[in-house]
């Protein structure tokens, strides 16, 4: 080979060179651009995975606090009705106590003349009113009857009255 064609395959092989390097230089940019594509989108996907993660934590923190306020809110209504039923039993009392007081103890048509009840070891008390156990006393000159009856469970239920 002459120095003319060495020089002239040399100059051909720096022009191919430099065609090849453009070429090689345009894929890396390429590859790079795609690389950063690639980047941007795994960090957005890691942003979405860090608020999905936020939302979920939050939601969870919100569902102890309903709980908790659900719980609360049923203590107080439970609350409530149970002073309400203990205020409605009281009154309930208090009429009973009132209707008794105002019975009229005196001897006459179907008055109760029963004993009272007393501990198994006291003396029995004296009839209601002042009775004297067999007549009732009073202008009708009543005595003290009983009514006895035999329930489904086998107790037996008596009931004394003039």
């Amino acid at each position: 080979m002459n120095l003319e064609a060495a020089v002239l395959f040399a100059k051909e092989t720096v022009r191919d060179a430099a065609k090849n390097k453009k070429w090689v230089d345009d894929r890396v940019d390429a590859a790079n651009a795609a690389v950063d594509g690639w980047t941007s989108a795994e960090l957005a996907a890691q942003g979405a995975e860090s608020a999905a993660e936020g939302a979920y934590d939050d939601a969870v923190k919100n569902a102890a606090r309903a709980l908790a306020a659900c719980k609360v809110q049923g203590y107080t209504l439970a609350q409530t009705a149970k002073k309400e039923a203990k205020e409605a039993d009281a009154a309930l009392v208090k009429l009973v106590a009132d209707t008794k007081a105002a019975y009229d103890t005196k001897a006459v048509r179907g008055t109760l003349c029963a004993f009272p009840a007393v501990a198994k070891d006291a003396d029995a008390e004296p009839r209601a009113g002042g009775l004297d156990g067999v007549n009732c006393g009073g202008d009708e000159k009543l005595c003290c009857g009983a009514a006895q009856k035999f329930l489904k469970d086998g107790t037996k239920l008596s009931i004394e009255t003039c």
